[in-house]
């Protein structure tokens, strides 16, 4: 028996889409765990499993033997299955692997690519929490019923259709515009009274952009989103003009110091006369 297979017994479901570097596995009673953790309220917490290799096992929300922290969890009662900033950094803060939302009746996973950056506005895919499917032993012959029993839910599955949202923060000096649902609308940035239209792709879901104020207004489609920060660093052409400047006015003032003095040496030569 596999390290694994010791951990827990019943069904273990598989999260693995082809962006993600990390195969998570998982199980419908670490998702009742967690919902009833928040008990009917938004909560977020800790979750415990093991890690081998590229594969991470999540096992339960409360540390037990055999168990590392290797994940977070945020539970909402409702709304989008994203990352907001404070999830984003209790997630950097507890350094862990993979960061579960669960919001309403769908969740998803997050996880951080090869280059260590993290896509916050939506999961790489989704999967129903109240339609946790149940798998269903086959014995002999009567496998074409259980199949059927497990098309069933199919039947009545609907895909969802997330709302289009905008996140937006900052990160080295660029600000990441980041946003859930493909759309070729332009993204339309207001910066200290100038706006900037940026042409987007279907394939496109985020962008970066060097602000030149503290308030930035950023819209694409219905979706709008606000940035308020410190005035950014002046760069390297706004320092040499600020340089330029400096040696402009010390030349303006030497040159009426020597006019001054010019003045003053007249006088003085027509007092010798």
């Amino acid at each position: 028996m596999s390290r694994f297979a010791r951990l827990q017994s019943g069904p273990v479901y598989t999260w693995a889409p082809i962006e993600s570097p990390l195969r998570i596995e998982y199980s419908p009673a670490l998702l009742r765990d967690v919902r009833i953790s928040s008990g009917g309220v938004d909560a977020f917490g800790v979750l415990y499993g093991v890690r081998h290799g590229k594969t991470i096992r999540l096992v339960a929300t409360r540390g037990r033997a055999g168990l590392e922290p290797v994940g977070v969890f945020a539970s909402r009662v409702r709304g989008k299955v994203f990352l907001t900033e404070k999830d984003l950094e209790r997630f950097d803060k507890s350094e862990a692997c993979v960061a579960m939302v669960i919001s309403g009746d769908a969740g998803g996973f997050f996880v951080r690519d090869a280059a260590g950056s993290i896509e916050t506005v939506r999961s790489y895919e989704e999967f129903s929490v109240k339609a946790t499917p149940v798998p269903v032993a086959v014995h002999g012959p009567r496998w074409p019923w259980a199949a059927c029993l497990l098309l069933i839910p199919l039947l009545f599955y609907r895909p969802r259709h997330p709302q289009l949202a905008l996140t937006v923060r900052e990160a080295e000096g660029q600000m990441r515009i980041s946003w859930n649902v493909p759309t070729t609308e332009p993204l339309t940035i207001l910066d200290g009274g100038e706006r900037t239209y940026v042409p987007t792709a279907l394939e496109q879901s985020t962008a970066t952009y060097a602000r030149h104020s503290g308030d930035v207004m950023v819209g694409i489609g219905s979706a709008k989103a606000r940035f308020v920060g410190p005035l950014p660093p002046p760069n390297e052409i706004e320092r040499a003009r600020a340089g330029v400047e400096t040696l402009r006015a010390k030349v303006n003032s030497l040159r009426a110091a020597k006019a001054s003095g010019e003045i003053k040496i007249a006088a003085l030569e027509r007092r010798l006369q």
